[in-house]
């Protein structure tokens, strides 16, 4: 998990990958999804954040908890 890098391990890791320069978008893509599924940080990355719901939403108290919960992971 994430937690267990220091901050500065992590940018170590991630300044090996080559910088983009924009004709090596493909390899550079590659090795920074690799590098970051590695580092298990792709979740914030591929997931989309929590919508909170309004108070006029059928079963707001359940979306309200459901939402908070998720928020604070």
């Amino acid at each position: 998990m994430i937690l267990s890098y220091a901050s500065s391990q992590i940018a170590g890791i991630l300044g090996n990958i080559e910088q983009l320069n924009g004709s090596n978008y493909a390899s550079w893509k590659e090795k920074l999804e690799i590098t970051l599924a590695l580092l298990d940080i792709e979740y914030a990355l591929h997931k989309d954040p929590p919508v909170e719901p309004k108070p006029e939403d059928e079963n707001y108290e359940v979306l309200k908890k459901e939402y908070d919960e998720e928020k604070a992971k």
